[in-house]
């Protein structure tokens, strides 16, 4: 008697990754405790390009709230709006984090300048 065994590859805890990237990307405020941040920004990866009501009965919250956390997510840099409505700043998650770290790199590039002039303007003697 042969035995079967089927392997199958473990879902990943999504509500976990999506934590975990919001907290990497800062966009969580203590404010926010039941994370409904999360929820929204979920909400535009899966369906790509959203506006406030999308959010709203998707991520089971009221309307006020969806668009306080889409501008949120808009000034953070994560995501972009184009009349109405709000998509993800990039095509995909990987191209999101492309461009955040082409803009980290830009102002550490500028930091690196201010400070090569602030030291040559007031600690050389």
């Amino acid at each position: 008697m042969a035995t079967k065994i089927i392997l199958r590859k473990q879902e990943a805890d999504d509500d976990a990754f999506f934590r975990d990237f919001c907290e990497r990307l800062g966009i969580i405020s203590g404010r926010d405790t039941d994370k409904t941040v999360v929820r929204v920004f979920r909400v535009v990866v899966v369906k790509k390009q959203v506006g406030g009501t999308d959010v709203q009965k998707e991520a089971n919250i009221n309307r006020i709230t969806a668009l306080h956390h889409l501008k949120r997510l808009e000034e953070a840099g994560v995501l972009e709006k184009k009349e109405d409505k709000y998509s993800l700043r990039g095509d995909n998650l990987s191209d999101l984090v492309d461009e955040l770290e082409k803009q980290q790199m830009q102002h550490f590039e500028k930091m690196k300048k201010m400070i090569q002039l602030m030291e040559r303007d007031f600690f050389n003697e």
